[in-house]
């Protein structure tokens, strides 16, 4: 009983052309989460001279979901809103300095961005208007 060429020509083109659809499926849903992590950090640190900002807000918020996968930066970010909601407390500003700073680091590194001669302060650093800038640089 032999079989016959035309059902393995056919098979065989068949079972590459699925392989070949599930193998770009991958990547392409690979290359959309990356771009959505990519576009959140990008948010996020651009508009974090304005923590108040809707802009700023959302990025936060988008974190819960499009780094899902990421449990250190979900854990940050909560740990973020926790000492957002107890602005009682004294010193208060320097913690939620530091828990931005946490969630920063993380994402950015989440995302493949490893600045490492970039002190913790530089994460809350931003460029404002054009007198605060020459301001920074005469006091330097």
């Amino acid at each position: 009983m032999a079989i016959d060429p035309l059902y393995v020509t056919l098979a065989s083109s068949l079972l590459s052309g699925l392989v070949g659809v599930g193998v770009s499926a991958w990547f392409f849903n690979r290359l959309e989460r990356r771009k959505l992590k990519v576009d959140t950090a990008r948010r996020l640190i651009g508009f974090r001279f304005d923590a108040e900002s809707m802009e700023f807000k959302q990025a936060l918020n988008e974190i819960l979901v499009v780094f899902s996968d990421e449990k250190n930066v979900i854990e940050a970010v909560t740990e973020f809103y926790e000492t957002l909601e107890k602005s009682q407390e004294p010193d208060h500003s320097a913690k939620i300095d530091d828990g931005l700073i946490k969630v920063l680091k993380l994402v950015c590194s989440s995302i493949g961005l490893h600045p490492k001669k970039f002190d913790d302060k530089n994460y809350l650093k931003t460029f404002g208007s054009r007198k605060a800038i020459t301001e920074t640089k005469y006091r330097t």
